[in-house]
């Protein structure tokens, strides 16, 4: 897994377009407000940027993503993912999307 600092990583959203943020099965309070935040700070630099519909998005977290969601059949170039410890905890929807793509693990140090 590579190591980036806060800086390597601002570099690599920010040399990068047409971003799919993912949140984990079972989103809580975390995951959705990292999506969205990331979400809207990639757009506040003129970055397309959409959050990945989760069907087990509840009631008390879809106002936080109320604008942000990809619409069906949007085509990413980079998908992050966020709040994500383990790759068990990618959805199925990711799953189903991009197959047995490869992901890229960065840690933030």
């Amino acid at each position: 897994m590579s190591r980036l600092t806060v800086e390597e990583t601002a570099k690599w959203l920010l040399e990068r377009d047409g971003f799919l943020i993912l949140t984990h099965v079972r989103p809580d309070g975390d995951t959705v407000g990292c999506a969205a935040g990331l979400c809207t700070a990639l757009r506040e630099r003129c970055k397309t940027a959409r959050v990945l519909p989760n069907t087990e998005l509840t009631e008390i977290y879809r106002p936080f993503v109320e604008g942000l969601l990809a619409p069906e059949g949007y085509a990413p170039d980079t998908v992050v993912a966020v709040d994500m410890a383990a790759r068990r905890l990618v959805t199925v929807t990711a799953i189903v999307l991009f197959g047995r793509r490869p992901l890229v693990e960065c840690g933030v140090r």
